[in-house]
């Protein structure tokens, strides 16, 4: 009876070893894995919890593009004439109250055929009034929302006199935005919008593309809105 006895003891003993090993092997085997997800140079008690972000509130105007909004800065960099600019494409009543009512708004563009051989050269202008203006004026804003964009993308804007410029490139055209005074004075108003191709492109036809934007021009400054 006395040698089973301890042939049991003996058992439980080997058992309880064992089972403090396993121990010891999982708390070293944790350890490791911590140590292995702690930043280089860092224990468990250096590391700090990081913030969860927050999602950005919500503008709360449709009608403003944020876009445009947060680049109106008055700053040095900035000629009064292109805050104007960026504050018409900003808003699309801006864009309506800068308009001087009798003259409207010219739209002119001369663009070569497209690269890939499925267009050709197109050439479009006219003189929107009254309804017609109403009706586009949020698309006339895209056309200055793009074109302040495209500037603040590197090409930036040139205000000379009335006209404020964003230089194209090989099938990127060139965009001006002409400005007229005031009938009352104030701020300056927006006059008309040309779009023209003429970079890479030969001399004669860039020739060609101002005069029909000059003759149109003048064609419409001759002409009153109904």
């Amino acid at each position: 009876m006395h040698a089973p006895l301890a042939l049991r003891f003996a058992l439980t003993a080997t058992l309880a070893l064992s089972a403090c090993r396993t121990a010891a092997v999982t708390e070293t085997n944790n350890a490791n894995t911590n140590t292995n997800t702690t930043p280089s140079g860092a224990s468990n008690e250096d590391v700090v919890a990081q913030p969860v972000a927050q999602p950005a509130a919500q503008d709360a105007s449709p009608v403003i593009d944020a876009a445009v909004e947060a680049s109106v800065v008055a700053d040095e960099t900035h000629s009064p004439l292109e805050l104007r600019l960026r504050a018409i494409a900003g808003d699309t009543a801006a864009l309506r109250a800068a308009i001087v009512a009798p003259r409207g708004l010219s739209l002119v563009e001369v663009l070569e055929a497209p690269p890939n051989g499925r267009g050709r050269e197109r050439r479009s202008a006219e003189q929107l009034c009254g309804a017609a203006l109403d009706r586009r004026a949020e698309s006339v804003r895209q056309t200055l929302v793009a074109l302040v964009r495209r500037a603040d993308e590197g090409m930036s804007v040139e205000c000379h006199d009335n006209v404020c410029l964003v230089p194209g490139q090989e099938y990127e055209p060139t965009r001006r935005v002409y400005f007229t005074v005031a009938p009352e004075g104030g701020a300056p108003m927006i006059e008309a919008i040309v779009i023209t191709s003429e970079a890479a492109i030969e001399e004669r036809w860039v020739a060609a593309a101002r005069a029909y934007v000059d003759r149109s021009l003048a064609a419409h400054r001759r002409t009153r809105c109904r």
